[in-house]
């Protein structure tokens, strides 16, 4: 069983002002034990052939990925390249992407922020090959829920992420995926569904500094703090 993370950031991502880099983020992911990753920034595919090679010799493989902004809404895919991205403009274009080899996720599909897919998602379901987990939620406050949900009245696998802005988000949410160490392997069995999520949820007080920083963000433009 690999242990798996697909949905990261780092300082490169243009859309999010992070403060570590792509070094520190496959440092602690080693120090987890994962042994796939995907950094998925913002609108653009994230691949440094210096940092893949640095995390092969950390026994990690990284998996090129990206979250795409299509019709407003944020859309996780795996395993693409930079022509795929160039031909994909909005929700409607995802039917492109779906290929043996590729992986099409709904990230945080129904928090409550303009750029999750919420409806949407329905309406485009059979654009999706699988549906996020996230990470951030807490035993009282959980928007995770409506996602399990869709998942089983669709059939699609559920993925685990972190969605990771801050190091220590990494390692509450995650996947165990029953697969070669291979990009396409590991693709072909979260499509068949041959994963396990394991999650705990936040703290109540770290939710509600995350929730409000986040909110801060969006509207006033502040960086993300190295700690909250």
């Amino acid at each position: 069983m690999l242990k798996a993370d697909l949905h990261m950031h780092t300082d490169t991502d243009k859309t999010d002002k992070l403060h570590y880099s792509a070094r520190q983020l496959i440092d602690h992911a080693a120090s987890l034990k994962l042994d796939v990753i995907s950094i998925t920034h913002h609108d653009e595919l994230w691949w440094d052939k210096k940092m893949v090679a640095y995390a092969e010799k950390k026994g990690i493989l990284l998996i090129p990925g990206a979250e795409l902004t299509l019709d407003g809404k944020h859309v996780l895919v795996l395993n693409i390249t930079e022509e795929d991205i160039a031909n994909v403009k909005t929700l409607a274009d995802l039917p492109k992407l779906r290929r043996e080899e590729t992986l099409v996720v709904a990230p945080h599909p129904f928090f409550r922020m303009g750029s999750c897919l919420g409806k949407k998602l329905l309406s485009n379901i059979s654009s999706f090959d699988a549906i996020e987990y996230s990470h951030f939620y807490t035993r009282f406050i959980n928007p995770n829920k409506m996602a399990v949900k869709v998942s089983r009245r669709y059939r699609k696998p559920m993925l685990g992420s972190s969605d990771s802005h801050l190091l220590v988000d990494m390692g509450t949410t995650y996947t165990y995926i029953d697969a070669r160490k291979d990009p396409r392997d590991i693709i072909l069995a979260i499509k068949k569904g041959n994963i396990r999520i394991v999650t705990r949820p936040l703290s109540l007080s770290y939710f509600l500094r995350k929730a409000l920083f986040l909110f801060t963000r969006i509207r006033l433009g502040f960086d993300i703090p190295k700690s909250l």
